[in-house]
């Protein structure tokens, strides 16, 4: 009886040492496998492409952020630029005018000093050698006294003229203020609206930015669980078969 004992429990013991032999043995094909599929994993060439472009599309929505605020900081410097040049503009027109105007007065008042000195001289000269009686200086006293009365109603036209031209440029000038106040209004009210487009673009191109990583991500992670899963029911089934196997195995 004790050596049937003994043969049993030899017998058992071999069995169990081969059961245990077989475990390690798979449970090291399994790790093999496992490494394996690993290494596959990381040298799949569409794995790595999927990486790589999501990568590159990391950095291309980081470079189109930087060329979008770079582009804002130009446009805002470009409107200051353009009123800048309108006030020069404007400064550059009212000093053109002026000096016309003061190129004409003064070509007008040097004509008539030109035709008083030249009546003067006339007058003298036919006073100095045709005529000294008193007839003759009573004419040319109210011939100067007509002259001059003349002189003065044209000057008083003149003068009038200029007023009113004086006028019509301040009133042109009026207009012409409340009209570049309403075109730099609606330069105002342009910019804002191109200011909110570009924030409405900026955060529609994050979002489709997000939307997109997010379904590179989920379809990584899917393709993993998925992987995941199917070694999961594999180990299952080789268990559940080893378990048959060492069953239908003699004791």
């Amino acid at each position: 009886v004790r050596d049937q004992a003994e043969r049993t429990f030899s017998s058992k013991k071999k069995d169990e040492m081969e059961r245990k032999m077989w475990l390690v043995q798979e449970m090291k094909e399994k790790r093999e496998q496992r490494l394996e599929e690993l290494e596959q994993r990381r040298t799949n060439p569409l794995l790595v492409q999927q990486e790589r472009e999501f990568n590159q599309l990391i950095e291309l929505q980081a470079s189109v952020g930087r060329l979008q605020t770079k582009l804002e900081g130009v446009q805002s410097k470009r409107e200051d630029i353009r009123e800048r040049l309108l006030e020069a503009r404007h400064v550059v027109e009212m000093l053109e005018v002026e000096e016309r105007q003061v190129s004409i007065t003064v070509e007008e008042v040097e004509a008539d000093l030109k035709k008083m000195r030249g009546y003067q001289e006339g007058l003298a000269r036919l006073v100095s050698t045709r005529y000294d009686d008193d007839e003759y200086e009573k004419a040319v006293i109210k011939i100067q006294t007509k002259w001059r009365g003349r002189k003065d109603w044209e000057t008083g036209k003149r003068l009038k003229r200029m007023k009113e031209h004086l006028e019509r440029e301040n009133a042109a000038i009026s207009i012409q203020k409340i009209f570049r106040g309403r075109a730099y209004r609606i330069m105002a009210k342009d910019k804002k609206k191109v200011l909110q487009a570009l924030k409405l673009q900026r955060v529609m191109r994050g979002h489709a930015g997000r939307k997109l990583a997010g379904g590179l991500r989920s379809s990584i992670g899917l393709r993993t669980v998925q992987r995941s899963s199917a070694a999961l029911l594999q180990r299952a089934y080789r268990t559940h078969l080893a378990r048959r196997h060492l069953a239908a195995l003699p004791s």
